[in-house]
């Protein structure tokens, strides 16, 4: 999840709780804090978690391979 800590529409500790409730069932999960981001990312923001989400499609569903 990524979640800026100024985002005055969704509360970051929404973001918190569902990264705690997953990881408390086993799922790996991660969330990640854009200082000073509000609802959504311009410049540098969204370079940043531009950079995180793509990541975690590379690690997540790009990595995959199938089982025979």
């Amino acid at each position: 999840m990524i979640h800026g800590d100024k985002d005055t529409l969704v509360p970051l500790w929404h973001s918190e709780k569902m990264c705690e409730a997953l990881k408390a069932r086993g799922v790996e999960a991660e969330l990640l804090v854009i200082e000073g981001g509000g609802h959504g990312f311009f410049g540098e923001k969204s370079d940043r978690a531009n950079k995180a989400w793509v990541a975690w499609f590379k690690k997540h569903l790009l990595s995959t391979k199938p089982t025979e």
